[in-house]
């Protein structure tokens, strides 16, 4: 589902015509009064940015963090909050584009993300004695993990390519979206 379009002539984003097919999405577009729509396209472009795995914030894995961030970037009003409509949306959202590849992968980034808090931790490990006052964290497992992180990282890279080329093969299938090559579309 493709919430917010870049229109090329006018350099302006505006919402999807089609959510408003969809009454949770047509509600924040409705309540909105300004003639260019300026808060539902925030609080769409909100939506996205919070719930999607592809979003450039979704490494901030803990919600109220990410929650502000985006409000910032967005230039969201101080008191602006998730309320009723807002939630309604972004759930229905949530539904329509999570996959099982979605859900493992955005497991493997929490797991990723814990690996990297344990890691800069490393002075506090090797500090760290067990009962018989020996260091309980050899240094050899915390150079091994640093050695495995390439590892990871290129693991998770490969899972976010198959991650987009699957939404945008459903994104693809749902709208009956096709590009045409050059001369193919009977010009």
């Amino acid at each position: 589902m493709k919430l917010i379009q870049f229109n090329k002539e006018k350099y302006d984003i505006t919402y999807n015509p089609e959510l408003l097919a969809l009454e949770a999405f047509k509600a924040l577009i409705r309540r909105d009064r300004t003639k260019n729509k300026d808060k539902a396209i925030k609080e769409i472009s909100f939506i996205y940015f919070y719930t999607d795995l592809r979003s450039d914030y979704a490494y901030i894995v803990e919600d109220d963090l990410r929650k502000e961030a985006i409000k910032h970037d967005l230039k969201l009003p101080d008191d602006w909050d998730i309320d009723e409509k807002v939630q309604e949306a972004l759930e229905l959202y949530e539904r329509r584009s999570k996959t099982v590849a979605g859900t493992l992968y955005e497991s493997a980034c929490i797991a990723a993300i814990d690996v990297s808090k344990h890691l800069k931790k490393t002075e506090e490990l090797l500090e760290e004695m067990d009962k018989n006052n020996k260091p309980k964290y050899d240094i050899s497992k915390i150079t091994m993990s640093l050695q495995r992180v390439p590892l990871i990282m290129r693991n998770l890279k490969e899972a976010y390519t198959e991650l987009v080329k699957e939404q945008e093969e459903a994104a693809g299938r749902k709208t009956g979206q096709r590009e045409f090559n050059m001369f193919e579309d009977g010009v």
